[in-house]
């Protein structure tokens, strides 16, 4: 017996989803604002580092254009956005680990 392509595509079973019941945003399940700021702050490491990444790639490009050209200004440029980078980062990321040693301290659940 032959099936023909429209009984093959309409005829299979197909399991049916509501976008709306499976997906919750993170912002609608927390609704305080410790919620939220713990939401905020464990994302904002994530995207510290990505930034941090990016100009770092970036600071190397123009070390590296300010060394092949002669350039001392665009070396050092590169070089202070590489400290700028590496200090921002630090401060996201140390002010992440004295929260969370302070919620281990109070016991209480920050993030």
């Amino acid at each position: 017996m032959k099936k023909n392509l429209y009984s093959i595509i309409f005829a299979t079973p197909t399991l049916a989803v509501n976008i709306n019941d499976s997906f919750k945003s993170p912002f609608t399940q927390k609704e305080d604002i410790g919620g939220i700021a713990s939401i905020l702050l464990s994302n904002s490491v994530v995207i510290a580092g990505v930034v941090f990444l990016f100009l770092i790639i970036i600071a190397g490009f123009t070390m590296l254009n300010g060394a092949g050209s002669g350039d001392p200004k665009k070396f050092a440029q590169g070089r202070e956005v590489i400290v700028y980078a590496l200090i921002g980062f630090l401060i996201i990321f140390a002010s992440y680990w004295i929260i969370q040693i302070i919620a281990q301290m109070t016991g209480l659940k920050i993030i």
